[in-house]
């Protein structure tokens, strides 16, 4: 890296930058509006680099630690780190503005960890939702909190799906099962489970428990009850996130289906293990007549903004991260209550005492058939609105606004002890 520093501010996100994880496409997304600012020089730090998930495009000069202390001392002008992480990597940077940006997905507090002490070493908070904006600030964080979503772009068109693109993507069908207990699967193409559903159901999601595959498949069980029933559910499931996954993926599928007491019966379920690149997931999104979640919390929710933004009407709960990517009056909103309860298999990062909300029972099966009851244009009324509703939220354009407002205000000199008070900043939270 050359070490001579222009008059540009420069720009260090620290962070997953490489992945395909949520947390790496969301930091690329925000880091590229910040690239077309004048002034600004953009480096990248990838934290954590996996060799086996490295293949996400960081359009911007990657560095390690030592170079990034480099450019703050050589600097002609005050340089902007974004620690795009979790709360365990902040690091306070001396000499740079300091700016925590993170996802968490359950009000509980962590003090164990010392996240209070971490988030105090940030002089900003780019808070994706305000869900997380309110926790920062019960965690005792001070300093200017502002909600900077993660930026999605909202083409008016729904995205054409071609035959032959449905046809690359395979999926393990689950019918019936036989008198050995096993259920018969089959591998097909999503084009042919699109031909063969009255309506077709989507969830993109990992078994992370939080995530609440059991209640989804519950309600699922309830919904096709009916003997009429020609509906299908797709899974894009990714068998990480959760203790306790040791068999093959339609091994461990198969006794979840036994759990909840898919026994006897057509599950009309379909998932798949393996990973989508965006276009084959992009395909998936348009193919569904509807996008559906059970998640218990959510710092963001980003295939549901992936939903909404291929024209998909969503079945989801309203709260925590997703309580901003929703209308207050959205039709298909499964209703959910807080608990304080442990979830079976959770990863170690989640406090024992953590809270979630959990769907109601029945909620999701009478989104599912309120939304098989809709007609094409009842439909299309949802989805308008709740697209425009996403893009007054996090749409690109929304976004570069904010950037801007918030660049500036970074670059600003201190106002002097007598000066009047300054203009009220939008979007910042109390």
């Amino acid at each position: 890296m050359s070490t001579s520093i222009t008059h540009a501010v420069p720009f260090i996100v620290r962070g997953d930058l490489r992945s395909e994880t949520g947390y790496a496409r969301a930091a690329r997304a925000l880091t590229n509006l910040v690239a077309r600012f004048p002034d600004i020089a953009v480096f990248g730090i990838d934290l954590h680099p996996n060799p086996a998930d490295c293949g996400g495009n960081f359009a911007h000069m990657l560095i390690d630690e030592s170079q990034m202390w480099q450019v703050v001392r050589q600097s002609t002008q005050t340089p902007i780190v974004l620690h795009y992480t979790g709360i365990d990597d902040f690091v306070q940077v001396p000499g740079a503005v300091n700016i925590g940006a993170f996802y968490w997905e359950t009000d509980t507090l962590v003090h164990q960890r010392h996240w209070p002490l971490r988030l105090a070493g940030m002089d900003r908070i780019w808070a994706p939702t305000s869900f997380l904006g309110t926790y920062a600030r019960a965690s005792g964080f001070t300093g200017d909190v502002t909600v900077v979503p993660w930026p999605h772009e909202f083409p008016d068109q729904a995205p054409a799906v071609r035959p032959g693109a449905l046809e690359s993507i395979q999926a393990l069908y689950f019918g019936r099962s036989g008198p050995s207990g096993r259920f018969q699967t089959q591998t097909v193409s999503l084009r042919k489970i699109r031909s063969e559903a009255r309506n077709l159901f989507v969830s993109v999601q990992s078994l992370a428990p939080r995530k609440g595959l059991p209640i989804l498949l519950r309600e699922w069980r309830n919904h096709i009850d009916d003997p009429s029933c020609q509906d299908i559910l797709v899974l894009r499931l990714a068998f990480r996130h959760a203790h306790g996954i040791n068999a093959a993926p339609a091994e461990h599928f198969e006794a979840i289906l036994k759990t909840i007491g898919f026994d006897g019966v057509d599950p009309r379920i379909a998932i798949i293990h393996d990973h989508l690149p965006d276009p084959q997931l992009s395909a998936l999104y348009g193919a569904c007549d509807s996008y559906v979640s059970a998640s218990y919390g959510e710092g963001f929710g980003g295939p549901i903004i992936e939903a909404i933004s291929a024209h998909r009407p969503v079945i989801a709960p309203r709260h925590t991260g997703i309580a901003d990517l929703l209308p207050a009056d959205h039709p298909l909103t499964v209703n959910s209550v807080r608990k304080c309860v442990g979830l079976k298999g959770n990863v170690s990062a989640y406090p024992y005492s953590s809270s979630w909300y959990l769907p109601l029972p029945g909620e999701i099966a009478g989104r599912l058939r309120d939304f098989a009851a809709m007609d094409a244009s009842r439909r299309a009324a949802v989805v308008r609105k709740a697209r425009q509703h996403a893009i007054d939220f996090c749409s690109s354009w929304r976004l570069i606004a904010i950037l801007g407002d918030e660049i500036a205000r970074i670059r600003a000199p201190a106002l002097p002890p007598m000066a009047t008070q300054p203009a009220q900043e939008p979007a910042m939270l109390s």
